[in-house]
């Protein structure tokens, strides 16, 4: 793809973020935008094309949705699930500076490959959080705010369905959640643990799953609307799917129309 290709699917990409978080919250699409404009400024900034790159981590609309939630909530602690190198953990203790957040970041990965931040800007644990992830999520002060971002199965399974089942003030990001990702007819075994694009991911067949979806690659599974959780996968280029807590969503509205309102 060009850059001018590169440009265009980019601002597709950018409207329709917009215009989905405008309907998921319930909110005018002019208050979204004010926070882009806040958020681009910040992104620019950092030069994270250039330093992180947009490939395998929150990418800029990705890190646009997560800014939104974290500036709209304001977590008391922030928990990621699957760190790796932390470029993505880099971009959200850059985050939560920029808004004033004082959440404490603590990252579960089972081995350290950290490169991109320091002790004292998040706390690595090293854990696999597969067995009991209700002990581990629960630790700490609530509201939560939890990005998942890990491959294998069982611990996708279990962390959702026990965010779904036990955690009423907490929201939730999933990243890579695209359809591209995603093979219908997955072949390997739900215990492996060689899971790459190629082979296929797991995260859109686990979420089908917890909302009781056939098809993991139905566009119902995009937009989903319980009586507890609103879902929505958006369509970035890894797909960040954002769970809420209904009983979350006026205060989010609120928070985000006082935001713009003060910027304006």
């Amino acid at each position: 793809m060009n850059p001018l290709q590169q440009w265009f699917t980019h601002q597709k990409q950018k409207k329709a973020v917009i215009r989905n978080l405008s309907w998921l919250l319930s909110i005018q699409q002019r208050d979204i935008e004010t926070l882009w404009q806040s958020f681009d400024h910040f992104y620019r900034e950092h030069r994270y094309e250039t330093t992180l790159g947009e490939a395998k981590t929150l990418n800029r609309l990705e890190s646009f949705i997560t800014y939104v939630m974290l500036a709209a909530q304001r977590p008391a602690s922030i928990i990621e699930i699957g760190t790796f190198y932390g470029k993505s953990t880099r971009r959200i203790i850059d985050m939560k500076s920029t808004l004033g957040l004082s959440a404490p970041i603590f990252c579960y990965d089972i081995c350290d490959n950290v490169t991109c931040f320091l002790p004292e800007e998040a706390k690595l644990i090293l854990a696999d959080i597969t067995i009991d992830p209700r002990k581990h999520l629960a630790a700490y002060p609530a509201p939560r705010f939890i990005f998942l971002d890990a491959r294998p199965y069982h611990l996708l399974k279990n962390v959702i369905a026990t965010y779904l089942e036990h955690f009423p003030d907490t929201i939730m990001t999933i990243h890579d959640c695209s359809s591209s990702l995603c093979k219908r007819e997955m072949t390997m075994d739900r215990s492996c643990m060689e899971i790459s694009s190629s082979t296929g991911i797991w995260e859109r067949h686990v979420l089908a799953e917890c909302f009781q979806k056939v098809d993991p690659l139905s566009p119902e599974l995009d937009d989903i609307d319980t009586p507890t959780h609103r879902l929505m996968i958006f369509d970035t280029t890894h797909g960040l799917a954002l769970l809420v807590p209904k009983q979350k969503l006026l205060g989010l509205r609120n928070q985000i129309e006082q935001i713009a309102s003060n910027s304006g």
